[in-house]
């Protein structure tokens, strides 16, 4: 069983998402300008979703199998989420995130991404990260790019939000590189 974490960066705090978070978080989801780039967020947002989202992460904590941060200003507002989960390979992880339309293009979706791998290469022992982004998606790839994630192939990746399989680049950062890059 994995106990709750949070994790600091310069102008975030990183905690898990709790119930003062609903309105924030469900405000952000509903927008398709985010929704639109998930996998897993369906617009509109359903009635009740929250609750079932909130509950996975609290059972995925639990187990140890994913980490889910809401990215919170220093004046306490909800600014995004990041979440690194464990793959089937147990050295792997994956991570996603999301920034409130209001605050794109400030830095908070690499701020919390570097905070979470460190978390995940230097705490959880992973020997890899991956993600995919759909290809339309620059500012995502500029972000993991920056992170120092490299291409490493593309194809369908099942997508509930979106009905179906949706064509992904895959994108990947070994420990390694992370270390040299860091």
């Amino acid at each position: 069983m994995s106990a709750p974490v949070t994790l600091v960066t310069e102008r975030l705090t990183l905690r898990p998402p709790s119930l003062g978070d609903v309105d924030a978080i469900v405000r952000e989801v509903s927008d398709d300008r985010i929704a639109r780039w998930t996998t897993s967020i369906s617009h509109p947002y359903p009635p009740g979703a929250i609750d079932d989202f909130l509950a996975m992460v609290e059972d995925d904590r639990a187990a140890g199998d994913g980490w889910t941060f809401a990215m919170i200003e220093r004046s306490s507002d909800v600014v995004g989420m990041v979440r690194l989960d464990r793959t089937d390979l147990d050295d792997t992880g994956e991570i996603g995130y999301w920034v409130a339309i209001d605050r794109w293009g400030r830095g908070y979706a690499t701020e919390a991404s570097r905070r979470i791998l460190t978390y995940g290469f230097d705490d959880l022992g992973f020997r890899r990260v991956r993600t995919y982004i759909m290809p339309a998606n620059e500012p995502s790839r500029r972000v993991l790019t920056k992170l120092g994630f490299v291409p490493d192939g593309h194809g369908p990746v099942e997508a509930p939000a979106r009905g179906g399989p949706v064509a992904m680049d895959f994108l990947l950062l070994e420990r390694r590189a992370w270390m040299d890059h860091a």
